[in-house]
């Protein structure tokens, strides 16, 4: 009887599942082919996972990184929004550097960083300077940007400034909506009403003095004092409608 060779046997794709067995017994040709085939299938899911999973993370700390990224730019240029020094603010200060770093302007972190957070505060930043130095159709696209953030905060400053934007432009409409989701997004009671009254002032010249009056009525009984409860009250009978 000849004895059983057990030196390793160089196997091929085709003599995959040849000597396969399971409890003594041969997989039939069918059984080696299903084998052969997902053996393939799982191979190629692999080579295909792995450089997935790499880029996922490689994604994840690039996007970490861009976020810190423009969070140190914005607090190198923010000292010149707050001493309304807007042009510098807008373009940057190309003398300065702090810790051996560029001073970039609002502009620029906001279209390098516009997917992250403090992209987009760059970006209403950016739209309240040229508002401040009367540029509003320059600002609707810093405002625009700002519209995309996830923050609530964020989100207040650019619909505030959008409708800015859009009442200097004659759209007293599309202001009074913006206006309105800004007041809808602030947890602030001032901030509320102001926003409110802002939103029923253009509804009013818009022409849609129901819908003012209506946004007028609850700045009155929502039971907040604010500075615009007396405005709302006297704006009620501007538009010809009783206090409710």
């Amino acid at each position: 009887m000849n004895k059983k060779d057990n030196r390793k046997k160089d196997y091929t794709d085709d003599d995959y599942g040849k000597d396969i067995s399971a409890g003594g017994q041969e997989f039939d040709e069918e059984s080696i082919n299903i084998a052969k085939k997902y053996g393939r299938i799982a191979l190629i899911s692999l080579l295909i996972i792995v450089p997935v999973i790499a880029i996922y993370f490689y994604w994840k700390n690039t996007e970490h990184d861009k976020t810190a990224q423009a969070s140190a730019a914005l607090s190198r240029i923010v000292d010149k929004y707050n001493s309304s020094d807007y042009s510098a603010a807008i373009y940057g200060d190309s003398v300065s550097q702090i810790r051996g770093e560029d001073v970039i302007g609002l502009i620029a972190i906001s279209k390098e960083f516009g997917g992250t957070a403090p992209g987009k505060l760059a970006a209403i930043y950016a739209g309240n300077s040229y508002l401040s130095i009367d540029k509003p159709d320059e600002a609707i696209n810093y405002f625009e940007i700002a519209l995309k953030a996830n923050s609530n905060i964020v989100l207040v400053g650019a619909n505030s400034g959008y409708a800015t934007c859009m009442e200097q432009s004659g759209d007293f409409t599309a202001a009074a909506e913006h206006y309105g989701t800004a007041a809808n997004l602030t947890s602030q009671k001032n901030l509320k009403a102001r926003y409110q009254f802002y939103a029923a002032l253009n509804y009013e010249k818009a022409g849609n003095k129901d819908k003012a009056a209506e946004i007028y009525n609850t700045i009155i009984n929502s039971n907040d004092y604010s500075e615009y409860l007396s405005f709302a009250k006297l704006a009620v009978l501007r538009v010809g409608t009783e206090i409710e």
